[in-house]
């Protein structure tokens, strides 16, 4: 934990639980002078409801197991006169302190409360509570100025069984692959 953070040990999740923390960063442009080129991106690879349920686009790349502590989605959007689109991973947390996209987990409660730390900031999420920042970029090229309007979220939706996503992790795995 960061210094002067120190805390009195607590108890782990249960092996056959994780907890989904989800770092949104959302960007949205509008064009003040000039032409701008439209970028586009597609295809998440996973979605999550407002209740924290996932859904896979594709089967995932690491294992579910009883070291599974965590697993942390990174999903980014783009809109308005930047273009449109979102991209999605997930990433697992098998063991604290971790580091994953440039937030560091420091402990994870079994009542599900999160401790991460994000450039500089000590964050503290229990179970369905968000952090959000929001700024405003002015962007300047020789061929336009854009205003994009950047909203970070940080969301932990809890606690969630591991057979439940085993289960839509195999039904992924077993689908036909488009050639």
């Amino acid at each position: 934990m960061p210094k002067g953070k120190k805390r009195a040990s607590q108890p782990r999740l249960t092996p056959d639980k994780y907890v989904f923390i989800e770092h949104r960063i959302s960007r949205s442009g509008e064009l003040l002078e000039g032409e701008g080129e439209r970028i586009y991106i597609d295809y998440p690879g996973y979605g999550a409801s407002k209740e924290g349920e996932i859904w896979l686009s594709f089967p995932l790349d690491f294992e579910i197991n009883d070291q599974l502590m965590a697993i942390f989605g990174k999903f980014s959007s783009i809109g308005g006169d930047l273009g449109s689109g979102a991209s999605s991973g997930l990433s697992p947390i098998y063991e604290l302190p971790s580091e994953t996209n440039g937030i560091k987990f420091w402990e994870i409660d079994s009542d599900g409360t999160v401790r991460l730390s994000y450039k500089g900031q000590y964050i503290l999420l229990k179970p369905k509570e968000k952090w959000s920042k929001y700024a405003t970029e002015i962007i300047i090229s020789p061929t336009k100025k854009m205003a994009v309007v950047i909203k970070e979220e940080i969301t932990n939706y809890g606690i969630f069984k591991k057979a439940k996503l085993k289960k839509e992790n195999k039904r992924m795995k077993s689908r036909t692959p488009i050639e």
